[in-house]
């Protein structure tokens, strides 16, 4: 193989890993968050690859430590519905600027 082909094979391969995980998103968004969100989170895997998991287990923690709190000061209800893309937002930039600095540190 040429460093072309290998390249080449090596983007396919990279691509395909995050469709894969774009498509586990979207088959998710049904149970427990919704179509807006598994949107987000197709968009996000295809900047972070696999770390985009890292990203929906932060942002669950998130939002179960906010609910958490609401609901023992009695300000929301088990049964109530939150907006999940905020919590999604806001760890994605944590991911974001925590892979712009180790890059840094690289750097040095």
């Amino acid at each position: 193989l040429t460093a072309r082909q290998s390249a080449g094979q090596g983007l396919f391969s990279a691509l395909a890993q995050r469709i894969i995980i774009a498509e586990i998103m979207l088959l998710v968004s049904g149970l427990i968050m919704g179509l807006g969100d598994a949107k987000l989170f197709a968009a996000l895997s295809l900047l972070f690859g696999a770390r985009v998991i890292f990203v929906f287990v932060c942002s669950l923690f998130a939002a179960g430590i906010y609910c958490a709190v609401r609901v023992i000061r009695g300000r929301l209800s088990l049964t109530d519905h939150i907006a999940f893309a905020p919590f999604i937002s806001v760890c994605a930039m944590a991911v974001y600027f925590e892979l712009i600095a180790a890059s840094s540190c690289d750097l040095l």
